[in-house]
């Protein structure tokens, strides 16, 4: 069994016309998760996203059990970049002059390792002692007031992704695409992270409140608990 139970979900929000956001779950001896949110202002965002995680879990689901976390990093690393091929051949083939892409965050939960891979602002957090801590580097430059992503997948050739390996030292992880902590302050977040009784309902919550507060983005969250 996983060391981690794992639950996600995903929302279209209050005001945006359709949901660019996607995620994944999948399980084995240990666990793979990604949120990954089509770049807004791009064409077919949506198709990006769904492309970045069914490609990655593909990968994941029909591979060999992992011997190593050093292993299991270069092969998160290469999928990122295989899939990142996939959808930069698509948009040579359409000839899409605004090309799709996505964000990705993605995560190999091992009993003593958290396995992380990122490009542009979708985040990886864990709880400690009640506060978040952000595990992530968003790819971004602020712009007259806006934050624009300078690394995305899809986008060009070949992707420069932030790999790391790192110790499992928390009970509990959040993955989320911008639009839940551009909705809910991380304070808020982790109380409702701490004070949930299980992953499934953490989420739930979670995408509630952040639909309470405006809900002007797509809402994904995944949620990881060690289990007892």
């Amino acid at each position: 069994m996983p060391p981690f139970e794992i639950a996600g979900a995903t929302d279209i929000g209050l005001v945006r016309k359709k949901n660019e956001d996607n995620f994944i779950i999948c399980n084995r001896s240990c666990s793979l998760a990604a949120v990954a949110d089509g770049i807004g202002g791009h064409a077919h965002g949506e198709i990006a996203s769904m492309l970045c995680c069914r490609g990655i879990a593909e990968r994941f689901i029909s591979g060999d059990e992992f011997n190593s976390a050093e292993e299991a990093a270069e092969s998160l690393q290469k999928w990122v970049g295989e899939v990142n091929s996939t959808i930069f051949e698509r948009n040579k083939l359409e000839r899409n002059p605004r090309p799709m892409g996505t964000t990705l965050c993605a995560a190999i939960f091992m009993d003593d390792v958290v396995i992380s891979v990122n490009a542009g602002d979708s985040r990886l957090y864990k709880l400690e002692n009640g506060t978040l801590r952000k595990l992530t580097r968003d790819h971004t430059v602020e712009q007259n007031g806006a934050h624009l992503l300078y690394r995305a997948v899809g986008i060009t050739p070949k992707i420069k992704s932030d790999l790391q390996i790192l110790p499992a030292d928390a009970e509990r992880y959040i993955l989320m695409s911008d639009g839940i902590y551009n909705s809910l302050d991380e304070e808020r977040i982790a109380w409702l992270l701490e004070n949930a009784s299980s992953p499934g309902s953490a989420v739930e919550t979670i995408i509630s409140h952040a639909n309470q507060n405006g809900g002007v983005d797509n809402l994904t969250v995944i949620a990881a608990f060690r289990r007892s």
